[in-house]
């Protein structure tokens, strides 16, 4: 799953980051840390190594930009001045943490293919944020960027000592349009991280799967590898069982409680990281737990390579059934939507490459069609909307009206007297239109939250006492 907060401080972030990237992680190798994306392509620092004091400058605002005029690279600082003083908010940490069982699989059993799949996993959701979230307000607009600046550091424990895989993407405040440096607008950013983290663990599914595991999905959309057993996963899932706590005396469970009521949970029990990262230093300590309690590595198949073919036609399915789950309540969807019910059908059935290539190829068919508002729609919504309008015009003066206005004024009476609350003007207008009126078909629109079920309980309350 993917957390995400904002940095407070951009020192503070940097040192403990490069602090951290030194310890040892593999067989003597430091912590692998990266610069990654557009934004880091800008100003010379993708694929290095991550630097503390390059970490604290971009954190920090200072960035390279390229001076048209001078024809040099330089650098400049981000922000505005308010109050007397310089603001610029620093960035933002997302950390995707993989499921327990992929942990297990590579820090306690060393499968260095494991966490290089959950590393792929990563990069693809980044990158999926970095070209659908990645924006900048510019002359009073909102301009999408496909730019960001970020490093990227591979941990493998937990707080609490347990194996963890994880990584941090410390994402700079910065984004590029033609050339020139903005802040960034962190909103989609927010909006997309379900989405993203929906893309992570279907990639990281996919890859595993591709590797000889099998995986098992529950109803919330999180997956573990088969053979452990959920007493197995709580072995190590010391950290889980610190938050899972604190919810609990706020009277929350863990599974239901809303990201921003976790994320708070997390910080109340956060304790210093004073244990080695290193991987390997654990090993031993993690394998001879393992070994008590009697857990094994899990027995993996044969590894396959589907085809092509079979990567298209599950992503066609994927995409159709994220279409046909959208529709069933709305007529109208965002791309958000569309990627995030798309990667949850497909639960690790194909890639974000595919999934993106079939619904490019529904658009060309024209039986997914974008709006001019952005949104998503279908050629039978079109259609169903269409047949709607023709059935209002026709059914116009073609009908019996179920009561009177006298005996509408009646059921107003009683309805509102039962509920304890007097429904709004446009509520009784539009109920007394639809039970007094002479047309066979009314239209009701109006948006979430207006009171349109209400209405609607009146008007079927108010039909069955007329007989209907």
């Amino acid at each position: 799953m993917i957390s995400m907060s904002s940095i407070k401080s951009a020192g503070g972030t940097s040192k403990y980051m490069s602090g951290q990237a030194a310890a040892e992680y593999y067989s003597g190798q430091q912590v692998p840390s990266q610069w990654l994306g557009q934004g880091a392509e800008h100003q010379g620092l993708a694929g290095r190594e991550v630097a503390e004091s390059d970490l604290t400058k971009q954190l920090e605002g200072k960035v390279i930009e390229f001076n048209k005029i001078s024809g040099q690279w330089e650098e400049i600082q981000l922000g505005v001045q308010r109050g007397g003083g310089l603001q610029h908010r620093a960035g933002w940490d997302l950390t995707f943490s993989a499921p327990k069982s992929v942990s297990l699989e590579a820090e306690v059993f060393g499968n260095a293919d494991v966490r290089a799949a959950h590393e792929r996993a990563v990069s693809r959701a980044m990158g999926f944020l970095e070209d659908q979230a990645a924006q900048a307000r510019i002359a009073g607009n909102f301009v999408q960027t496909k730019s960001l600046c970020y490093a990227t550091f591979a941990h493998a424990t937990s707080r609490a000592g347990d194996p963890q895989t994880h990584t941090h993407a410390i994402i700079a405040n910065v984004t590029y349009s033609d050339g020139k440096a903005y802040s960034l607008s962190n909103e989609k950013l927010l909006d997309y991280r379900t989405t993203a983290d929906v893309v992570y663990k279907n990639e990281l599914a996919h890859a595993l799967e591709k590797s000889g595991y099998a995986v098992e999905w529950d109803k919330s959309g999180n997956f573990e590898i088969a053979g452990y057993s959920r007493e197995d996963l709580a072995i190590f899932s010391k950290r889980s069982e610190e938050i899972k706590g604190a919810l609990a005396r706020r009277g929350m469970d863990k599974v239901t409680a809303s990201h921003a009521a976790r994320q708070i949970a997390a910080l109340d029990t956060r304790q210093d990281k004073d244990q080695p990262e290193s991987a390997d230093t654990h090993r031993d300590r993690w394998q001879a737990e393992a070994a008590a309690v009697g857990i094994n590595q899990t027995l993996r198949g044969t590894s396959q390579k589907p085809t092509v073919e079979a990567l298209q036609q599950s992503a066609r399915a994927a995409v159709l059934s994220a279409v046909n789950h959208l529709t069933e309540r709305e007529q109208a969807f965002r791309e958000r939507d569309l990627w995030k019910e798309s990667a949850r059908f497909s639960q690790g059935g194909t890639n974000t490459d595919r999934l993106e290539e079939a619904m490019l190829a529904l658009i060309h068919e024209g039986s997914l069609i974008v709006r001019s508002d952005g949104k998503y729609t279908t050629s039978d919504a079109v259609e169903s909307e269409k047949t709607m309008g023709e059935r209002l015009a026709a059914g116009h003066g073609a009908h019996e009206a179920v009561m009177s206005h006298r005996e509408f004024d009646h059921a107003l009476r009683l309805f509102e007297e039962r509920k304890g609350f007097a429904l709004s003007g446009e509520q009784r207008a539009t109920a007394r239109m639809i039970l007094t009126g002479e047309d066979r078909y009314q239209g009701v629109q109006g948006l979430a939250g207006t009171g349109k079920t209400t209405l609607l309980e009146l008007v079927r309350e108010a039909a069955e006492s007329r007989g209907w």
